[in-house]
């Protein structure tokens, strides 16, 4: 999971990068910072990687019994889930109506896709999220690389 992670956003039309639709903001650890406080509220101390797992399974156990946390982590997912939703706002604004696609990646992204998905009808997941920002990052290099070897210390052939 995203323990001190960010969330960013890159805007493509086409093969064309639009910096000025791109950016980064605050990741998952919203969501897992409130639960821990929220819980501490309750009396319960949970360290960031115990509220990780709870995030992940939305339970808990506590005293020998396993609790459905499903109410808390929807909670805590909110406090990770408004502010993308408000940062996309800024960033694509009326654009996102037109784009063929909104892809949700990296680790968190299983968690707020429903959410965004009620928003926008062309959000996808791609089949590992985690994964694809990965993905991504290679194929740009990738792109980079034949686009201006030189600049990465590559002789042209």
């Amino acid at each position: 999971m995203l323990f001190r992670s960010s969330t960013d956003y890159m805007y493509m039309n086409g093969a064309t990068w639009v910096e000025n639709s791109s950016g980064s903001s605050e990741g998952m650890y919203l969501a897992v910072d409130t639960l821990v406080k929220n819980l501490s509220g309750e009396g319960i101390t949970i360290n960031h990687l115990e509220a990780q797992d709870i995030i992940r399974e939305r339970r808990m156990k506590n005293m020998g019994e396993f609790r459905d946390m499903s109410s808390e982590v929807q909670t805590a997912l909110m406090a990770t889930i408004k502010p993308i939703l408000q940062n996309s706002n800024n960033y694509f604004g009326e654009k996102a109506r037109m784009l063929d696609k909104i892809i949700i990646a990296g680790g968190g992204a299983g968690l707020i896709y429903p959410t965004l998905k009620q928003k926008w009808k062309q959000t996808v997941l791609p089949e590992d999220p985690r994964f694809a920002v990965a993905l991504g990052m290679r194929k740009f290099g990738v792109k980079s690389i034949h686009e201006n070897p030189k600049a990465f210390g590559v002789a042209e052939k």
